[in-house]
């Protein structure tokens, strides 16, 4: 099995940035070892966005997209002029760590199917994306302003790597 053949689609791409691939790789004609790496993957992404029916995640709901999401966001999350209260805190705190628990398991799976250059693009994203949760949290930016910041890395990932993709064919 080649590295090279094996491509990020647009789809994952929009939805690792969020925290979990809800398009996850599947190619044509996947067999074998193919079949169980896709079973792996859809058990990940089912734990992932099972985390969002926790309790403690309650008062974000609606705020930022559920993890697993590949959008888009509301207008209400693109328009939302509000910082993150005392009560919102210890939600966010814990939403970003299931994502990077999330992320950590779509980069192994990253590592073992796709490039490096692959492997180093969803890296940095989710780097740039946890850094945004950061700043909510710590009422440096609204949620709004997140929203936005997160849609636009989505959008700029997702062309980087449908550029790669199409250079790089074999």
């Amino acid at each position: 099995m080649q590295l090279t053949q094996l491509r990020l689609t647009p789809v994952l791409a929009l939805a690792v940035l969020v925290g979990c691939a809800s398009g996850p790789l599947h190619r044509q004609g996947e067999t074998g070892d193919g079949q169980a790496n896709a079973a792996a993957r859809d058990a990940m992404m089912a734990a992932c966005k099972a985390a969002n029916d926790d309790p403690i995640l309650a008062p974000i709901k609606g705020k930022l997209l559920p993890i697993g999401s590949s959008g888009p966001e509301t207008f209400e999350m693109l328009s939302n002029l509000a910082y993150a209260t005392e009560e919102e805190r210890p939600a966010i705190k814990v939403y970003a760590e299931r994502l990077m628990g999330c992320q950590a398991g779509i980069l192994e799976n990253a590592r073992q199917h796709l490039t490096p250059m692959h492997v180093a693009l969803l890296e940095g994203s989710f780097s740039a994306a946890n850094a945004l949760l950061a700043q909510l949290h710590n009422s440096q930016m609204t949620y709004g302003e997140v929203n936005q910041a997160r849609a636009r890395l989505r959008n700029e990932s997702d062309a980087a790597i449908a550029r790669w993709n199409s250079g790089h064919h074999h």
